[in-house]
């Protein structure tokens, strides 16, 4: 796990592009845009890709919805905890818990499949606050939408 994808699982606006006809990696959600980040370490002088969603999605299909696991939760605090109480004492263990709860805590990601009206096509994992924002702009658009599990978009 590297510095990006730490920054990843904290910024509740990333998206992860996995494959299609846009670039592969960490973009942002922004309003009705998908915008994507730079380079964690690379310099700031290439221009920002970005593609409006608002009005352009045709379907969402969902492919995989991944849970964190329960005990991959405990050990996250737990690491975070003893770090924390080894370093900084009894106020560094409960900041650390918050910060193992934070890297490795309950999570879904959901990763989905993005057609657009254009025809461009691609694949994105996200957590399910960015999926109910991105869901609500496809409804905006008159998207279809395709669930492995109706009962969890509700």
């Amino acid at each position: 796990m590297g510095p990006e994808d730490i920054l990843y699982r904290l910024d509740p606006t990333k998206v992860r592009v996995v494959s299609g006809d846009i670039a592969e990696g960490y973009w942002e959600l922004r309003a009705c845009s998908l915008v994507r980040s730079p380079e964690l370490f690379a310099p700031e002088s290439e221009t920002r890709e970005q593609i409006d969603l608002d009005g352009q999605i045709q379907n969402l299909d969902i492919k995989n919805i991944k849970d964190a696991n329960p005990a991959g939760n405990w050990v996250g605090i737990g690491v975070g905890a003893l770090t924390g109480l080894r370093f900084f004492g009894p106020l560094g263990a409960i900041g650390g818990a918050v910060l193992g709860n934070a890297l490795v805590g309950n999570r879904h990601e959901i990763t989905v499949t993005v057609r657009l009206k254009s025809g461009k096509m691609f694949v994105l994992s996200m957590d399910k606050d960015v999926y109910s924002r991105l869901k609500l702009i496809g409804e905006r658009s008159g998207a279809t939408e395709t669930s492995i599990d109706a009962s969890f978009s509700k």
